[in-house]
Order: C-alpha cells, then structure tokens, then sequence
C-alpha cells in the first residue's frame, strides 16, 4: 500500500483545473483584498473559488450600483452589555477586521450605505442566543454587518434570513481578547430570489 502525506503540500505553480485560468493563490488567505470594487473582475465561474458557483444566476451581485431594496429588521430586546447601531461607511470600513475578498462582498460593502455594527461589551456574559431576523421584500439588497465581541464576553448570536431578496453582503466579525462567540447565520428563504452572500 502507497500513503501520500499531503500534509506539506504546497502549490508550486498556478493550476487551471483544465480550463485555461490560472489559480495563482496557494490559499484564500493569500488572495487580494480590497473595499474597491475594481479590484476584483467579475467572475466568469472558471475561477477557483467560484467554479462550483451558478455566477450566471449571481449576476445582479456582481453588478457595482447601488439598489433601493432592504431588509426588514426585527431585533428583540436587546440584553445589557448589548448594542445594534447603524454605522457609516467610512466608519464600517475603519471597523472592519479586513477588506473583502471578492467581488460580491466589495460591491455589497460599497453600496449598503453602512453597516449595522452588533457589539458585545467586554467581560458581557449573555446566557440565552440573541436571535434577529431580517426579512427580504424581493428586492436587490446590499449589506454590511460588524460583529464585535469585546474582552471575556460570551455570546451566542443567530442572524436568520428570510423572505424574497436578491442579497449580497459583507461580514466581519471581531473577537477580541478571551472572547467565546457562537454565530450562526441562517439563510431560511421561502420561493423567489434568494439570498446571494
């Protein structure tokens, strides 16, 4: 029996999966990242890490202009320790842990008119999941969403997504110092558009 260890493996050159375009990047990681929506051409689906991707179906993600559409927001009573604000542009890019990855989420980051910043206090223990859904209208929509669990808090957070919408966002999450974060993003779209992330 052969065994192969992978487990150094490193990508000495680009590859192309057959198809022509190279795939320069050993990792995500080593990708470019960018709040500028030009850095990024509009995937064809030859690319790595969209060649599973339906990008015909993704189109209207891809596209840099803004749109009218938006979520309807339902956010409980929020518990001490916890806040939900509406944050600039400017101010989403400066508290974001880093720029977006690809096209989708630049374009979504360049046209949700800002962002809603979740924040956990530090040393803020919550107890019970903070669940807040948003609901789509069948809409284009664009967002941008900060998580952001400050020093030795613990939160679970739940974000569900429902309804008709044609929805791209970025999404940054910051852990600081001993914080114990459990987020989960749920896409619970009903028939129509989906959601696009």
């Amino acid at each position: 029996m052969t065994v192969t260890d992978h487990s150094r493996a490193t990508a000495d050159a680009a590859h192309t999966h057959g198809l022509g375009t190279p795939t320069p990047d050993a990792s995500r990681a080593d990708r470019p990242t960018s709040f500028e929506v030009d850095s990024f051409t509009v995937p064809t689906g030859r690319e790595e890490e969209w060649r599973f991707s339906p990008t015909k179906a993704l189109a209207p993600v891809f596209v840099d202009e803004a749109v009218d559409g938006h979520l309807e927001w339902d956010v409980p009573e929020l518990p001490a320790g916890v806040t939900l604000t509406e944050v600039s542009t400017a101010d989403a890019r400066e508290r974001s842990v880093r720029a977006p990855g690809d096209r989708a989420a630049a374009v979504a980051a360049a046209h949700a008119g800002g962002a809603m910043a979740l924040t956990i206090a530090p040393n803020t223990v919550v107890d019970e999941p903070i669940q807040i859904t948003l609901t789509g209208t069948g809409a284009d929509v664009r967002g941008h969403l900060l998580v952001e669990a400050g020093a030795s808090s613990e939160a679970t957070v739940i974000i569900e997504r429902k309804g008709t919408a044609t929805y791209s966002e970025f999404v940054s999450v910051d852990l600081a110092q001993n914080a114990s974060l459990n987020l989960v993003l749920l896409q619970a779209v009903g028939r129509g558009r989906r959601p696009r992330r």
